[in-house]
């Protein structure tokens, strides 16, 4: 979120688009491997709880 926020703020505030247009790809990578985390964290939660069912079965 602070990148974000980073990225807004000199995104209104820079003459040359030099700012913005390298924080860019740095707000959406950070992005992206967030959300990233999220799906796999909820991934190995499930298969987590898949392999102790299947004991349990075993």
């Amino acid at each position: 979120m602070v990148l974000v926020g980073v990225f807004l703020l000199v995104g209104f505030n820079a003459e040359p688009p030099g700012g913005p247009i390298l924080l860019f790809p740095l707000t959406m990578g950070a992005t992206v491997l967030g959300l990233l985390m999220v799906v796999m964290r909820a991934l190995l939660r499930q298969a987590t709880t898949l392999r102790t069912d299947m004991e349990a079965v075993i």
